[in-house]
């Protein structure tokens, strides 16, 4: 009797996991857009003038049918009349970035998608690199991601590298 139980327990639990590895597998694109919309409000948070012109707008993803950035017009008002992107009143708009915030959520994408190559899981691979680690996608448009960590267990870059050749990096000085 306890024989059969397990036998139908575990034919029963094999289509939730396919299911489950499908959706896992499904959250890589969302988790690359993470990495890009929160990258680069950390790196553009005290961005004042834009070549578009006017502050910096925060990037959100958003999931509907299918995951893209958004971007949103909320800014901070404050009071510096000195500054060269001052309103007639003295007002500067800075982003309205709350920098734990982004950072936590560009971290816990990273651990996700870190996770998913130690494991060889939805044809990501992960290697060691110099100074830091490098995330390796074999499907979509991105080559790979590499995460700089210097001397400690901060990230101070990313460095993420097309399928086309190009590449795009950011510093971040306030990890």
């Amino acid at each position: 009797m306890m024989w059969l139980w397990m036998t139908i327990t575990l034919f029963m639990t094999v289509p939730a996991f396919g299911a489950r590895k499908a959706k896992e597998c499904g959250n890589v694109k969302k988790l690359q857009l993470i990495l890009s919309a929160h990258g680069s409000n950390i790196a553009n948070e005290e961005t004042t003038r834009t070549p578009e012109g006017g502050a910096y707008k925060r990037q959100v993803v958003k999931c509907r049918k299918k995951c893209k950035i958004e971007t949103r017009e909320d800014y901070l008002h404050m009071y510096e009349p000195d500054h060269p992107d001052s309103d007639a009143n003295g007002y500067v708009l800075y982003p309205n970035i709350e920098p734990a915030d982004e950072i936590n959520k560009f971290i816990a994408a990273i651990n996700k998608l870190e996770l998913m190559a130690k494991h060889g899981k939805c044809g990501l691979s992960h290697a060691v690199a110099t100074k830091g680690f490098v995330i390796k996608y074999k499907k979509g448009l991105i080559k790979e991601d590499h995460f700089i960590l210097p001397d400690s267990m901060l990230i101070t870059g990313w460095r993420r590298t097309l399928k086309n050749g190009n590449d795009n990096l950011l510093s971040f000085s306030n990890f």
